[in-house]
């Protein structure tokens, strides 16, 4: 038997002999179910279970047949596993990346080709402003899941700006603070309560 995972393809290739001048190929449980190349390829199963695989060749003395019973096992394949996406500014403690599952891997690159590690905690090591992405699996039964992409963003600290104000009198009456970049901002030192200068 030939072991694969859901959603996997997988090629056949004739070994008859004798001058065949035709094949017919029946995957039971595959896409395509049928085919009359002599090898066919990219036959995909997407349902976990065991499938028969059954070929009638034919030459100009007549046809022979093969059946495989069994011959195919498709696998579960397990879901993407559990995880969250962390951001902190830049200087914070940088948080590691947690994810749920078995056989846990994590690549940088969407086409999984870049492991970077292995196991359901990840200390990325990054410490710049930026937004880094990864992509991480789970293995389970030997098929790996599809990919939960994760972020670890690190947000730099703003710039904070005011500009000075026109020299006010003792006896002037309380007035609102404005224009600090960026906005959202908490203004403060002596005589300021809130967003108040009294």
């Amino acid at each position: 038997a030939t072991t694969i995972c859901a959603n996997e393809v997988i090629d056949f290739t004739d070994m008859t002999s004798g001058g065949v001048t035709s094949w017919s190929w029946t995957f039971e449980g595959g896409d395509p179910a049928t085919s009359s190349e002599q090898n066919p390829e990219g036959v995909m199963y997407d349902t976990p279970g065991t499938y028969d695989v059954s070929l009638v060749s034919t030459n100009s003395a007549g046809s022979d047949s093969l059946n495989k019973v069994d011959y195919i096992e498709v696998m579960v394949l397990p879901d993407a596993p559990e995880s969250n996406s962390e951001t902190v500014c830049y200087g914070e403690v940088v948080p590691d990346l947690n994810a749920t599952g078995d056989e846990i891997q994590w690549y940088d690159d969407e086409m999984l080709t870049n492991l970077v590690h292995t196991g359901n905690t990840f200390a990325t090591g990054e410490t710049n402003p930026g937004t880094y992405t990864y992509y991480v699996t789970q293995t389970s039964g030997g098929c790996e899941s599809p990919y939960t992409m994760v972020s670890l963003t690190i947000h730099a600290l703003p710039t904070v700006g005011l500009p000075p104000f026109t020299s006010v009198c003792v006896d002037e009456t309380s007035f609102t603070l404005t224009g600090g970049t960026p906005e959202g901002g908490i203004y403060s030192g002596t005589g300021v309560t809130g967003d108040m200068f009294d």
